[in-house]
C-alpha cells in the first residue's frame, strides 16, 4: 500500500570497537540522535548478547518519504565519513527474508547510500 511506511533496520559496526565499548556507544547514540532530529521515526532496538554488557544495538529507521530519505542518507555519509573504521549494515524482512547490504565510508556517495535506502523501501513492508 502506497500509506505503508517501511522499516530498516540499521546496524552500526566498527573495525576499532567492541560493541559494549562506551566510546562506540556514544558514536552510536550520536548517529541515532541525529537521525531522531532530523528524519523523525527512528528507534533503537538493543538484543542481549551473552557475554557482553548491553547487547547489539539496532537502529530501526521507518521510511515514509522521500524528504526522510534524503535527509537520512546525508546522516549516514557524513557519519560514516568520520571514521573509516565503521560500517553500515542496513536490512531489511519480505516475505519472511532477510536481505542484508553493508557499506562502509571508504569512496561511499550520496548516490549509494540512497540506492541502499530504496532497497529498504522496495523490499521492505
Amino acid at each position: 500500500m502506497a500509506n505503508d511506511i517501511n522499516k530498516l533496520r540499521i546496524m552500526a559496526e566498527s573495525e576499532k570497537f567492541e560493541p559494549s565499548d562506551d566510546r562506540w556507544i556514544q558514536q552510536v547514540n550520536a548517529l541515532l540522535a541525529d537521525l531522531q532530529a532530523d528524519v523523525g521515526k527512528v528507534q533503537k532496538e538493543v538484543v542481549p548478547v551473552e557475554g557482553h554488557k548491553g547487547g547489539i544495538e539496532t537502529i530501526i529507521l521507518a521510511l515514509g518519504s522521500a524528504g526522510a530519505i534524503t535527509a537520512a542518507v546525508e546522516i549516514f555519509k557524513a557519519w560514516l565519513g568520520r571514521d573509516r573504521t565503521r560500517s553500515l549494515r542496513f536490512s531489511t524482512i519480505k516475505d519472511g527474508k532477510e536481505k542484508t547490504v553493508t557499506v562502509t565510508g571508504e569512496g561511499m556517495s550520496k548516490e549509494t547510500i540512497k540506492e541502499l535506502m530504496q532497497f529498504g523501501l522496495q523490499e521492505g513492508g
